[in-house]
């Protein structure tokens, strides 16, 4: 079930493009052949990503049917996740470390 935002949440945009803009097999460069966009809440507030997806135009080339994505995402969120890696980390610190109960962790 997909997470529901309030309607009143005010994000922060990003935008990545894939790293490297030429094709690796056969050097062709890169077009943007979709977006993908996510809601995320890391610990300094709500972002939208906004991802441009790449694949090699030339349908002879053997990466054709390949679509990249920006590693950039990754580093910011678990895939098909709302938390930020660093929510998760401060989550399970206090968990794990100081043994803070589920309660006390929602209040915080």
């Amino acid at each position: 079930m997909p997470y529901r935002w309030p309607d009143d949440t005010v994000f922060t945009r990003l935008d990545f493009n894939v790293e490297d803009g030429w094709c690796l097999t056969c050097g062709c460069k890169l077009t943007v052949c979709d977006h993908r966009h996510r809601r995320l809440f890391p610990l300094k507030g709500p972002v939208h990503v906004g991802c441009k997806l790449a694949h090699c135009p030339q349908r002879v080339c053997p990466a054709h049917i390949q679509t990249l994505s920006p590693a950039a995402e990754t580093a910011l969120a678990m895939p098909w996740g709302v938390l930020g890696w660093d929510v998760g980390c401060w989550l399970g610190h206090r968990r794990c470390a100081r043994h803070w109960s589920v309660g006390h962790l929602r209040t915080e």
